[in-house]
This record gives structure tokens, C-alpha cells and sequence, in this order.
């Protein structure tokens, strides 16, 4: 059997190597009255690869701006991640441009905030399209 990822044994603070997917369609109310309306909602699930640890949040639906607001929730909870892995769906995907596309947008005109965006620069990992049970650290 081969040994585990370092980012699965590492000795490090939670939440730093993270694993992101979408669970549901879940059918909530709007209010606890007889006939109140039902809307679909969907689980963001963060997965410490440390610790298995799981963070989840709520959000309305799968577009990219759902998911970078999960997102945003999720580091003010739990600090920024170093490693992001995730499937290729188009939601992350997006998020994962528009991040590179404000990283380089302001490191292009802010030194002081580039300088501290350079230190904590978040890597995400994709895995190929055709594999579901694939680890990247893995030769």
C-alpha cells in the first residue's frame, strides 16, 4: 500500500489542507407556517484533510458568486487555507479564475498588499476530469 499524501499526515493547524464539494439539492421552508414555500439549498462541504474535520455552509445555489461568498464565510471562521482541492465543476472552476484574476490585479498595482497576498497565496488543485477518487500528491 502506498503512504498517505503529506498533506493528509502533516502536523499543521486545521483547515489548512481542504477538500470543497457540493451536497443536495435540499428542500428547505421558508418559515415554520403550514404553507409556507420551499426553495432548494445546497451544503458546501470544507474537509480538513489534517484532521477530517468538516465545515459546512448553506447557499442558495451553484453559481460561482455562492460559492465565494461560502468561501469568504468559511476563512473568517477558520483562516485562510493553503491547499484547495476540488472536482472541476464550473462553480469552482470560476472562482478559482476570478481569484488569479484579482491576485494579479492587485499585484500589479498595490506592492504593500502584493507583498502580503504573495505570502499567503492560496494554490488550488483541480482533479483531472475523467477521475473521482484521484489524490494529486500521489506519484
Amino acid at each position: 500500500m502506498a503512504d498517505l499524501p503529506t498533506a493528509r499526515v502533516a502536523k499543521e493547524r486545521p483547515f489548512l489542507s481542504v477538500g470543497v464539494d457540493f451536497g443536495g439539492p435540499f428542500l428547505i421552508k421558508e418559515s415554520s407556517r403550514r404553507n409556507a414555500r420551499s426553495q432548494k439549498a445546497y451544503l458546501c462541504l470544507f474537509i480538513c484533510f489534517t484532521t477530517k474535520a468538516i465545515h459546512l455552509e448553506l447557499v442558495s445555489d451553484l453559481s460561482s458568486a455562492a460559492f465565494l461568498a461560502a468561501l469568504d464565510r468559511f476563512i473568517g471562521r477558520r483562516g485562510l487555507p493553503r491547499c484547495i482541492y476540488s472536482d472541476n465543476g464550473t462553480n469552482f472552476t470560476a472562482s478559482a479564475r476570478e481569484l488569479s484574476e484579482v491576485y494579479t490585479l492587485l499585484q500589479e498595482n498595490c506592492t504593500e498588499i502584493s507583498d502580503t497576498l504573495a505570502q499567503r497565496q492560496v494554490k488550488w488543485i483541480f482533479n483531472p476530469p475523467a477521475a473521482s477518487n484521484f489524490d494529486p500528491a500521489l506519484p
